[in-house]
């Protein structure tokens, strides 16, 4: 087997939302049966990641401390374009790869 070829192996194993974890006090999202996480997590409008330990009464970022951001809960089956941001490594390269032959092709 190439390199190539066991480092694809090797990260089909991986599973991104074991990297997920609240960003506050590191809890983390997964949980060993792959269901939903033990407590709820939500994405900020900013871009961070809290668990439901961490979310603010009064609407600001408990990492940066934004004011007055939305919310949505985070989850492992989002409806796109949200869910583009939660893919695996792999495939995230490989939609790289697409739009630049794209964009070399025209």
């Amino acid at each position: 087997m190439s390199r190539t070829e066991q480092s694809s192996a090797a990260g089909q194993d991986l599973d991104f939302w074991d990297f997920v974890s609240c960003a506050i006090c590191h809890f983390p999202f997964a949980t060993s049966q792959k269901g939903p996480p033990a407590v709820p997590f939500w994405l900020t409008e900013c871009g961070h990641v809290v668990c439901n330990n961490h979310l603010n009464p009064d609407r600001s970022c408990a990492k940066c401390g934004d004011q007055g951001i939305e919310l949505i809960p985070l989850q492992r089956n989002m409806d796109p374009p949200m869910s583009d941001w939660f893919r695996s490594l792999p495939h995230a390269i490989d939609s790289i790869a697409n739009a630049a032959k794209v964009g070399t092709d025209t």
